[in-house]
């Protein structure tokens, strides 16, 4: 919302799940939409792992055709198995790379992308220690305006 006041010509595009909750959300906020499949680990060992890192690294290659067909600026990602392969390919592709750990634990997909991208982006002081110093910038967590601008009586 800020960017494209700021910036009216930016461009986006948010890739998910085609059974996630964006894939309803975001075509709603007329924002540009692809979807790779892709599922998460089970903590426990299971077979379902398997398929897990098979469809981790066909997603990366289904990523990496979305990326060049749109060939973006920078990718953001916040967190989650999509965010990972979308992240990752991007790396690969030499593109600019950030990630947003909006949790005061960070998740698995963001400690393992911390290794590859340019920029980490926390939202609380503590979450620091998790990643490399020289990557990780505060910047709290962005909000819609709509949020920030809510009169007091409405919260009372």
């Amino acid at each position: 919302e800020h960017v494209k006041k700021e910036a009216p010509a930016t461009e986006f595009l948010y890739v998910g799940t085609e059974n996630g909750l964006e894939s309803q959300i975001v075509p709603k906020a007329k924002i540009p939409f692809k979807t790779i499949k892709i599922q998460g680990f089970k903590r426990s060992l299971s077979p379902q792992n398997f398929k897990t890192i098979y469809l981790f690294l066909t997603s990366i290659n289904k990523a990496k055709k979305i990326i060049r067909e749109f060939q973006p600026d920078v990718v953001i990602g916040t967190g989650g198995y999509v965010s990972g392969a979308v992240v990752y390919a991007a790396h690969q592709l030499k593109i600019p790379t950030i990630i947003h750990e909006q949790n005061s634990i960070p998740g698995m997909t963001n400690k393992f992308l911390s290794r590859y991208v340019d920029k980490i982006a926390i939202c609380f002081p503590d979450v620091a220690s998790f990643f490399p110093k020289e990557k990780t910038i505060l910047t709290g967590n962005p909000r819609g305006q709509e949020v920030v601008t809510v009169e007091k009586s409405a919260i009372l």
